[in-house]
């Protein structure tokens, strides 16, 4: 009786769940549920090696969540703070290396020591400055992106200060050596991985090892000769593959990308307008790929890109994980678009890539999406983080809705009981 009674509770739990759960819808055979119903502002996610996945929030925590399947249809979820940032402003950026828990506010990188499966608060006193002055204030674009390669080196993405600054000076991605330096170290003292690129948010490594970055591109476009005010649809957000010599140049500021514009191809480069008369950054001096490496993908307009991720093929194609066939593929998630009017964004798109070039095949698909998105929707989701846990599925964060929710592959999903420590 006692296992019948809690079953029935966990039912009603869901029930109670999705009915005041943020509507989503997914393209079959994908199906989606809400997994953590009540988290803080969550945003970047990460996959610790003991299987439970790491949520830092803008709200200056860290949590974890541990899924324990009890194989008879459900499921419970537990949600715990390991890292009270309180006093840190603690905003975005999440990594794990060498025994370490990293996270970023918008002038520093912290860290901590860290066992992957500890579920429990780590101790505030073993905090240690990583990196610092990354920028004077946090102005601007306040996400602090952090990711390591296979040699243990850290990368930081910042963004612009403005919608359109003068020169590149904020924008872009720093490289570091940690070990056996004398910490901390400040940010300028980092090389310069990549340049003039805008607001790349979204860092993720291909299975071969390659760092790919989605960016947000700039806003009020207008063009006269081009068409005028051609910004509803201009510039793209753009997918870039980072494996052309460091300190290679991405266009911002002085080159846009287009996405849908009359008479030209998608990721055709054009000059700015306020560059435009300058006497060097000319159309025809964007276009040159070696003064600005083109996309190798260009994305709605204002869609906001946040995460990419690559399917690195775990279980696939059992028990509703991913399948095979998205093994190397992308997954960007999409926080959405404040213009009237403009309602891209607002989902996770799976991208298709080629395995030889390891490049988007052009085709698309939404595996979870707001089926009623307008701009400025913050009762939609508003996907900030995407990761693959342990059983192949996809977990998505919504920032504004204070949500996770569970992606899979053509199954039927369990019941969750969620508990929160």
């Amino acid at each position: 009786m006692e296992s019948k009674a809690l079953l029935l509770l966990w039912v009603l739990l869901s029930i109670l769940n999705v009915s005041f759960a943020t509507e989503v819808s997914t393209t079959p055979p994908f199906v989606a549920q809400l997994y953590v119903p009540q988290i803080s502002r969550p945003r970047q996610l990460l996959l610790d090696f003991a299987g439970d996945i790491l949520v830092s929030s803008a709200s200056s925590r860290i949590s974890a969540i541990r899924e324990t399947n009890h194989g008879n249809g459900t499921s419970t979820v537990e949600t715990t703070t390991i890292v009270d940032g309180t006093g840190l402003a603690l905003t975005h950026g999440i990594a794990i290396h060498d025994g370490y828990l990293y996270a970023s506010s918008a002038i520093r990188v912290y860290r901590w020591p860290y066992k992957p499966g500890q579920f429990s608060l780590i101790n505030p006193r073993t905090i240690q400055t990583v990196i610092t002055n990354i920028t004077q204030t946090s102005s601007g674009h306040s996400t602090r992106t952090l990711t390591f390669d296979e040699e243990g080196r850290l990368y930081i993405s910042v963004g612009s200060l403005a919608n359109i600054d003068t020169d590149s000076y904020r924008s872009r991605i720093r490289r570091f050596t940690i070990a056996n330096q004398f910490l901390p170290i400040p940010f300028n003292n980092g090389e310069i991985f990549a340049d003039g690129c805008r607001n790349t948010v979204g860092l993720g490594w291909s299975n071969s090892g390659i760092l790919y970055g989605v960016d947000n591109g700039a806003d009020m476009l207008n063009r006269p000769d081009l068409g005028g005010a051609i910004w509803p649809e201009n510039p793209a957000e753009e997918m870039n593959k980072f494996n052309l010599p460091i300190n290679t140049h991405y266009g911002y500021p002085f080159c846009w990308s287009t996405y849908n514009l009359r008479d030209y191809a998608p990721r055709t480069q054009f000059a700015w307008p306020t560059f435009l008369d300058d006497g060097t950054h000319t159309d025809e001096w964007c276009q040159n790929p070696s003064n600005n490496a083109p996309p190798i993908l260009s994305m709605p307009a204002h869609s906001a890109p946040l995460s990419i991720e690559f399917f690195k093929g775990v279980n696939c194609g059992v028990n509703g994980a991913f399948p095979c066939e998205a093994i190397n593929d992308a997954f960007v998630a999409f926080r959405g678009s404040w213009h009237q009017g403009v309602s891209n964004g607002y989902k996770v798109s799976w991208y298709p890539f080629d395995d030889e070039g390891e490049l988007p095949t052009g085709e698309v698909v939404d595996v979870i999406y707001s089926p009623n998105a307008t701009n400025s929707c913050n009762s939609c989701l508003r996907a900030a983080g995407a990761t693959f846990n342990k059983d192949g599925h996809l977990i998505v964060s919504g920032d504004t809705t204070n949500e996770i929710f569970r992606v899979a592959y053509d199954t039927e999903l369990p019941v969750i009981n969620n508990i929160y420590h």
